[in-house]
């Protein structure tokens, strides 16, 4: 049987203390409440109001040009900013519920009466719709910078500018290897989808007798330009680095997921290595220490 010393006092020296985990750690609120069970987790609860407003505005124009030549127009849109406020007051803990919901549509219309048999009619149209996570604060790439100041992986996540910029979230799973305990950082995901349409058609019609003709073209587009995050970048912590031994552990006995993330022992919980969220990480450390 293969073990592990615990150490002294069951205590972790501050000189294994990984800084990161630390920092996270520094960032914390105070509680205002016992919280539940051993963590105790969910010790801090307070209201969190999200407001939704909405504006919208709509209005058309008919315009007789001239005898024969009608024109009419369409504008339309809404607004829906959704914001909320952060009662922790810790950049490293901010709220995900914020988001953008914009719609822009706009339409025009000729009709030209050639002869009193053969009328030309134009029409276009154009709507867009926006749909996109906006979290309540962001951090800095320079931020990270502080965090891993020997590494630049980081980078190629936000370099698209509209990737929004968020501490990576620590997950620290339960003893039973598979709950999850608790999350500090933001969570969530990040979702941007930005769909557009528009279309033009030109008809001529005429009448010949008991005939009615119809001729013309229509010319249709769309656009469904979208990002998707499932949830925000991250790493977790379970209990078999932390355990008396790492030979299939029993980890209700021995380990501590809490104790794991404290000293930087990175694993895969819940996932495989290729992904990279808060709910499966790569086998790295995310300290330089």
């Amino acid at each position: 049987m293969i073990t592990r010393s615990p150490y002294p006092g069951n205590i972790i020296p501050g000189s294994k203390l990984d800084p990161v985990a630390t920092g996270y750690v520094s960032h914390l609120w105070a509680a205002n409440s016992a919280g539940v069970g051993p963590y105790h987790v969910n010790n801090y609860s307070v209201a969190l109001p999200i407001t939704f407003p909405y504006k919208n505005f709509s209005d058309r124009v008919d315009y007789q040009v001239t005898d024969r030549l009608r024109a009419s127009g369409r504008f339309s849109m809404f607004r829906t900013p959704i914001t909320t406020s952060n009662p922790t007051g810790s950049d490293y803990y901010v709220s995900d519920r914020g988001s953008q919901r914009d719609s822009t549509s706009f339409s025009g219309d000729l009709t030209y009466t050639l002869s009193a048999r053969t009328v030309i009619n134009a029409r276009g149209e154009y709507h867009s719709f926006i749909d996109a996570a906006k979290p309540g604060a962001l951090y800095t790439v320079d931020g990270w910078g502080k965090i891993w100041p020997n590494s630049s992986f980081y980078k190629q996540i936000f370099a698209d500018p509209s990737v929004p910029v968020l501490l990576p979230r620590m997950s620290i799973t339960g003893n039973d290897g598979g709950t999850r305990n608790f999350n500090m950082g933001p969570g969530g995901g990040y979702w941007d989808q930005r769909p557009t349409a528009n279309s033009i058609d030109l008809k001529v019609a005429q009448q010949r007798g008991s005939h009615y003709l119809k001729f013309g073209f229509e010319t249709r587009g769309n656009d469904s330009a979208q990002g998707l995050i499932l949830s925000n970048p991250g790493f977790g912590f379970y209990a078999n680095p932390t355990a008396n031994t790492y030979v299939n552990p029993n980890t209700r006995l021995s380990g501590d997921g809490f104790a794991t993330f404290l000293i930087g022992a990175v694993a895969p919980t819940n996932g495989g290595a290729s992904d990279w969220d808060s709910s499966a990480t790569p086998r790295c450390r995310p300290s330089t220490s």
